[in-house]
């Protein structure tokens, strides 16, 4: 917790600020729209290789402002990740390096409609071939803790506009289940896991029992 404070307290310096003054909750995940709905991209096998931009964002949220976050971003098959960027205006400082965060923003960010996008990036699709995928032909992004974790529980966390750590829950499941999923086939994006925010915490257990 200390090290995200002093990330938003360096933040909040360097734009001449003051100092800091159920499972369906306050989730994290990425997505292909700044709405947070799609999380599969199929027909890669048609598409080629090819580079795409996405948004984290915090869904379901509990508090109505972001002050800072921290979380770690990891991929399996072909994929690399680029072009970081956080809200405009936001004044956000990153005392890690991506593709691990743990950002103060130096202007708090309002939650509208309980979810706020936090940061988006590129995806570079660099191969097709199967061989580079997984059998099904998928790969993933997760999103996951920092090493340097603030949380006793090793979770992703963001910090609420009374600068207390609030725990985020992945947007499917848990740091083991793929937030975002590429598939090579048309039909790769059927029976993937729901997102929390579509569904029961029991109805997303259900699908890794």
């Amino acid at each position: 917790m200390k090290k995200l404070v002093l990330a938003i307290t360096i933040a909040m310096m360097a734009i001449g600020g003051v100092a800091m003054a159920g499972y369906n909750a306050d989730n994290v995940g990425v997505y292909f729209d700044a709405a947070a709905t799609d999380i599969c991209m199929g027909n890669l096998t048609e598409v080629g290789i090819s580079a795409h931009h996405v948004y984290v964002a915090l869904t379901n949220m509990n508090y109505d402002t972001v002050m800072g976050f921290e979380l770690a971003l990891a991929t399996d098959g072909p994929l690399a990740l680029s072009n970081f960027a956080f809200p405009a205006g936001s004044g956000a400082v990153n005392v890690q390096s991506a593709p691990s965060f743990m950002v103060g923003f130096g202007y708090p960010l309002v939650v509208e409609n309980r979810m706020a996008v936090i940061m988006e990036f590129d995806i570079l699709i660099f191969s097709t071939n199967p061989v580079n995928w997984d059998v099904d032909g998928r790969g993933h992004v997760f999103v996951k803790n920092i090493f340097f974790h603030s949380m006793e529980e090793e979770v992703p966390a963001y910090v609420n506009g009374a600068a207390e750590l609030v725990k985020l829950h992945q947007s499917t499941g848990t740091e083991t289940d793929p937030v975002l999923f590429f598939s090579l086939y048309a039909d790769g994006c059927e029976n993937i896991p729901v997102s929390a925010d579509e569904a029961s915490w029991d109805s997303v257990k259900s699908l890794y029992r």
